[in-house]
């Protein structure tokens, strides 16, 4: 577990020690980023560690005897081919690991630094979207890492750039693209003209990337009932920032066109919670939430500065988050169902 503590307690040592508004609204750069580098080594090269292992390492093991014709039309294209060349090169499952690490860890990176304290985004992102998502769900993982830079170029009225991300996000998770349509509406709430061409690329990317996904999505997990353990308290930890941001969304500074797109992550995140007692599959709103997690980086990254509350107060609420989000780490490691997959933390260097 020291692993795991480490990870969280260095951003969180960084929160506190960067405890003046003035050096907290600096952004930070180097740093951050070489520690999140060293994060995307630790998630990239561990051994026997998640849930899925043994899974993905059957999956890679497929994908190194297939074409490269066979590996795109892989059902998620992205990740295939990703694999397809780890193989053909000789890292295996670890070549795709480190670079779906990677990509997690660039969208958290550049995510983060847009927030007022982006020490504390990074810490509220660390005890589920690192070490369960970046840990678990290799494919998930990368699509969140593209969303969040797909997201930051949105908020940067880049929309060119956000689409290219985007279709790389449904590249590796087809299901992640549920996010483009929420940001097409937010768009054409601002710019009517626009409704069109946007309608017809979002059909253009369902029936190109999704049709089929959905299908199989549904087949498998509805049809099948299947459930998650821990899903509704996974929905409850969004369901939490989301209320944040419903509240306090005037004091986050925000043009329209974004905090329409925000308003719209928090109301799906607080349905998906809504509806978990009538739905048929647990698992399938536990796996869609996934794409909700950044509302917790956004709510937790803003919410001292929103309160203004002067030095002190701000760090309170961020003791408060801190231990808010350690307390989490800490049911999840000692009290979660599958969290004995993830302990003792293999690094692949030192598994033999």
């Amino acid at each position: 577990m020291l692993v795991y503590w480490t990870m969280y307690a260095l951003p969180a040592f960084c929160t506190l020690l960067l405890g003046t508004s003035d050096l907290r609204t600096q952004r930070p750069r180097v740093g951050m980023s070489l520690l999140l580098c060293a994060f995307a080594v630790l998630v990239g090269l561990r051994y026997q560690v998640g849930t899925d292992w043994f899974n993905y390492l059957r999956t890679v093991n497929q994908i190194s005897y297939y074409s490269l014709l066979d590996t795109i039309k892989y059902k998620d294209p992205g990740f295939g081919f990703l694999t397809w060349v780890s193989t053909r090169l000789g890292f295996g499952i670890y070549g795709a690991n480190v670079v779906c690490g990677g990509a997690l860890m660039m969208g958290i990176s550049r995510f983060a630094k847009r927030q007022p304290d982006a020490w504390l985004a990074v810490t509220a992102a660390i005890p589920y979207l690192v070490v369960v998502v970046g840990m678990g769900y290799v494919r998930q993982a990368a699509a969140i890492g593209f969303i969040l830079v797909a997201i930051s170029n949105f908020e940067e009225r880049r929309y060119i750039r956000f689409t290219i991300w985007m279709i790389m996000a449904a590249l590796f998770h087809g299901p992640s693209a549920i996010i483009l349509p929420l940001a097409a509406f937010a768009l054409v709430w601002e710019r009517k003209e626009l409704a069109i061409p946007i309608g017809i690329l979002s059909v253009a990317v369902f029936s190109v990337l999704l049709e089929h996904r959905i299908s199989t999505f549904f087949s498998i997990y509805i049809d099948a009932e299947y459930s998650s353990s821990g899903a509704a308290i996974r929905l409850v930890m969004n369901a939490i920032p989301a209320v944040i941001y419903l509240l306090l969304r005037n004091r986050f500074g925000f043009d329209d066109r974004s905090k329409f797109l925000w308003t719209e992550f928090s109301l799906v995140t607080i349905l998906l919670l809504a509806v978990l007692p009538v739905f048929p599959s647990s698992t399938v709103l536990d796996r869609l939430s996934l794409y909700f997690i950044p509302l917790q980086m956004l709510s937790f990254g803003r919410l001292p500065l929103a309160f203004g509350a002067g030095l002190a107060g701000q760090r309170i609420i961020s003791y408060l988050t801190i231990l808010y989000y350690g307390a989490a780490m800490f049911v999840w490691l000692h009290f979660a169902s599958n969290a004995h997959n993830w302990i003792p933390y293999r690094f692949v260097f030192f598994s033999t």
